[in-house]
């Protein structure tokens, strides 16, 4: 006989594929030819899911049964920090947090498995909750000298525990309304931090570091943020441009006088995004409102908001991928089974299929450059 708790459970896990797939109860009725009020009872817990509508769904959603039969946990309540600009829709939302969530609870349970270490952050509080101490503080214990340039922001995160997908759905390029996600609480002890739309490597560099910033800033967080105007929004920016931008490495080089060109070096040096730099000058005091106002209106005339000179490279995880190759080995359908998840799906998160060669014990030791040396010389 099927429990309260098993009806309640799989009627949860209903509505979390409908939010994985972005789909309403009428239009997934529709789809599988059943009642929209069917689907409402069994989401609200009053009636069992039928084991042939398991199957039903199975087929017509590619996911395995055991998706169902997941067991319903303390994330499933966690508020999320999610970066997204105002066109961002409210049915792309539900998708994107479904996915993360997901991907979050496969992370949690492979990197334990796998025992690799938990998650080691700084403690604001111990430092008034400023945004500088907090960053410098964070780069020693990544072991970088005040002055020196972050290689590989990803591979910083994985040395602190810190899954990071960069991948997390396929979108279209044109639709860049969604940047990054995470989910910011004292309990998780292995967070995941997941980037949505496609980006550059300067951009992508900036999105991992901004949402390391809400995992250390917002472990409090009851309610979502809203809008980039969000004083946590802010002060998850302002510790990205710290981190990359460190003051020893960059206050001799911003200045008052230094055109737009001369910034791109900058960019070359520490791998930032060029608005970010000019607003890490602003941080620092190194120059006017009026002249970044100007300097702005320069980069924005220069078409520089849609693609900037100076390439640098995106960077791979590795974490995710070693993780899942340790515990289940490289036949990605054995973790599908297990984890319950689409096979194509931790294909995706995990960046195969060339990511299977490197075990855990050398992320530590991982190639990390990024920046190109040739776009530095040129500049």
């Amino acid at each position: 006989m099927t429990s309260s708790s098993d009806i309640e459970r799989r009627g949860q896990r209903l509505g979390a594929l409908r939010e994985m797939f972005g789909l309403t109860q009428t239009g997934l009725a529709e789809r599988i030819d059943v009642n929209q009020s069917f689907l409402s009872r069994i989401e609200k817990g009053e009636r069992p899911l039928p084991a042939d509508l398991v199957t039903k769904l199975a087929l017509a959603y590619q996911v395995p049964v055991s998706f169902f039969d997941v067991p319903t946990a303390e994330r499933e309540i966690l508020v999320q920090t999610f970066w997204k600009n105002s066109k961002a829709t409210a049915a792309d939302e539900r998708r994107i947090k479904r996915l993360h969530r997901e991907a979050s609870r496969v992370f949690e349970d492979i990197s334990l498995a796998s025992g690799y270490h938990a998650t080691s952050l700084v403690d604001p509080r111990d430092h008034g909750g400023f945004v500088e101490q907090v960053a410098t503080v964070t780069r020693t214990r990544m072991g970088l000298a005040p002055t020196t340039p972050i290689k590989n922001a990803t591979r910083e995160l994985e040395r602190l525990g810190v899954g990071v997908i960069t991948d997390l759905e396929h979108l279209d390029p044109d639709r860049a309304d969604h940047k990054g996600i995470s989910m910011p609480h004292q309990a998780t002890g292995r967070p995941l931090v997941a980037l949505v739309s496609e980006m550059s490597g300067a951009e992508q560099r900036f999105a991992v570091l901004h949402e390391l910033g809400h995992l250390i800033f917002d472990q409090g967080l009851v309610s979502p943020i809203r809008g980039g105007r969000n004083p946590a929004e802010q002060r998850a920016h302002h510790f990205a441009r710290a981190m990359l931008l460190p003051r020893d490495g960059v206050i001799d080089q911003l200045s008052e006088s230094l055109n737009l060109q001369g910034y791109l070096g900058i960019k070359a040096q520490f791998g930032a995004p060029v608005a970010s730099i000019i607003k890490r000058a602003r941080d620092l005091k190194l120059i006017s409102v009026e002249r970044e106002r100007s300097l702005f209106i320069q980069w924005s005339s220069q078409g520089w908001r849609k693609h900037e000179p100076v390439e640098v490279d995106n960077e791979k995880p590795l974490l995710f991928g070693q993780a899942l190759t340790q515990i289940y080995g490289s036949d990605r359908r054995v973790a599908s089974r297990d984890l319950g998840l689409p096979s194509d799906l931790l294909r995706q998160w995990a960046q195969d299929p060339d990511g299977l060669s490197l075990g855990l014990d050398k992320i530590e030791s991982a190639p990390a450059a990024v920046i190109s040396l040739r776009d530095r010389r040129r500049v």
